[in-house]
């Protein structure tokens, strides 16, 4: 084993044992940030948000750096299954395993073992948030209304085998109401009047308009075709003999790049009787990577970095979000997508190798 996968290792042992499972609030990401800073000689560091909260981030810059390295540190809860303490790094001859270790603390373990490498005297800058496994992305939202310095390219990690990803779908849902009017279920009106049949009738609308999507191929993204609807839950209706009155339907979708989630979220609210909505609630409606037409490419970038593309990804992540505000962005870290958020998580040695060499290459001169 060589010397930076050895460094690398123990950065990662270290960083997997801070108990940044995200459900409410995240209070051990101040102490892994605390971790971190230790090894940030000469960086300026500023810190926003609370751990409790969930939306405490880091930025630490060096000089002035061009390419922006984002990582989050929370992770999903540990779940059943694990066969060895999920908080307690194992490593075997191929592969390193513990919660976060693929999704993403591998990539942090590779990009501070880089820097300890590298030169100290080139630009770099990180950024950490402790609030993507929740949702809401608030911690990366509240960085990109701050005016971030002029950086040209954002790199956020994630498990992609270390190839850049620089396309993936948007991310959509909405929670909608439908009521009914009760009455005793012999009355033939019930066809028309209950809810549950009108949450049906939306549903079925729905599904169709997706199946029409998915005749339709992307002109730039072929391998990504269709929406991706998916009725997430529905209740309703009280019992067999009464006519429901009220029924709730969660469903979400993921708009194709260059595809507006609101635009699509308004479109399909088109398709249910507005007479019998009684309440529409948008989730979640975030954008494609790229965020639209207009936004700018990463592809000559990363080429310029000598970075490996990869196809599109169905998989939303918070890199949409540095492209809805003009920073060309890509999705890239070590790790396989496959095993993140299950039992026994696992990362190959191989590619915390492999993210390290190209993180050094990156600290050592591409990001100036």
């Amino acid at each position: 084993m060589n010397t930076l996968l050895e460094s690398c290792l123990a950065h990662l042992q270290a960083l997997v044992a801070f108990d940044t499972q995200n459900q409410s609030g995240n209070a051990d990401a101040g102490r892994l940030f605390e971790y971190v800073k230790q090894y940030l000689p000469g960086f300026h560091i500023e810190q926003r948000g609370t751990a409790e909260q969930g939306d405490l981030t880091l930025h630490a810059y060096r000089g002035a750096p061009k390419t922006l390295v984002n990582i989050h540190v929370d992770t999903v809860p540990a779940g059943s299954g694990w066969i060895a303490d999920p908080l307690a790094l194992q490593v075997s001859s191929d592969r390193a395993v513990g919660l976060g270790a693929c999704d993403i603390k591998g990539a942090l373990a590779c990009w501070l073992t880089a820097l300890e490498a590298g030169p100290s005297d080139q630009g770099a800058g990180l950024l950490l948030c402790s609030d993507e496994e929740a949702g809401g992305s608030r911690g990366v939202r509240a960085f990109l209304q701050q005016a971030p310095a002029a950086y040209q390219l954002a790199l956020i990690a994630e498990p992609t085998q270390c190839q850049a990803v620089t396309a993936h779908r948007g991310y959509a849902s909405a929670k909608v109401s439908f009521a009914g009017k009760a009455g005793h279920s012999s009355e033939p009106r019930a066809l028309q009047d209950n809810s549950i049949h009108q949450a049906s009738r939306f549903l079925n609308a729905a599904q169709a308009l997706a199946s029409r999507y998915l005749q339709q191929s992307h002109p730039l993204y072929p391998s990504l075709s269709g929406i991706c609807l998916n009725a997430g839950s529905i209740s309703g209706g009280l019992k067999n003999n009464i006519i429901a009155e009220y029924t709730q339907l969660s469903f979400g979708c993921r708009p194709l790049p260059g595809q507006s989630a609101g635009n699509l979220l308004n479109e399909i609210k088109a398709l249910a009787d507005a007479e019998n909505i009684i309440n529409w609630q948008i989730l979640a409606a975030d954008p494609a990577l790229p965020a639209d037409t207009d936004s700018p490419d990463a592809n000559g970038l990363l080429q310029q970095l000598g970075l490996s593309i990869a196809k599109p990804v169905s998989f939303w992540t918070e890199a949409s979000l540095f492209s809805a505000t003009g920073i060309p962005s890509a999705v890239y870290g070590p790790g396989d997508i496959a095993q993140a958020h299950t039992a026994d998580e696992w990362v190959a040695l191989s590619q915390l190798e492999q993210m390290t060499m190209q993180y050094l290459q990156l600290l050592s001169g591409a990001s100036k």
